[in-house]
């Protein structure tokens, strides 16, 4: 499967399972989108928009996603739940 971006792709891709095992794919895009698509199937899940670029990969730990952005003069921190 192949999923287009709304924005440059910057961030490399992270892979996140829920408590049974099934797979997702969070990949975040230069303009601020954040989207999650299943592992499998790359059906779209969820997607989310934040102010600034984002321009390195998430982090994701218990749950919680954490990215920055970055915009001329406003620069933020995300700590975004993921269910």
């Amino acid at each position: 499967w192949a999923v287009g971006l709304s924005g440059s792709g910057y961030s490399s891709p992270v892979a996140v399972y829920d408590g049974e095992g099934n797979g997702a794919i969070i990949q975040c895009a230069g303009d601020g989108t954040i989207l999650m698509v299943d592992g499998e199937t790359g059906m779209q899940r969820a997607t989310l928009q934040v102010e600034g670029a984002i321009e390195a990969s998430p982090a994701v730990y218990d749950g919680m996603m954490v990215v920055g952005t970055t915009e001329k003069g406003k620069n933020n921190i995300y700590g975004i739940r993921i269910e």
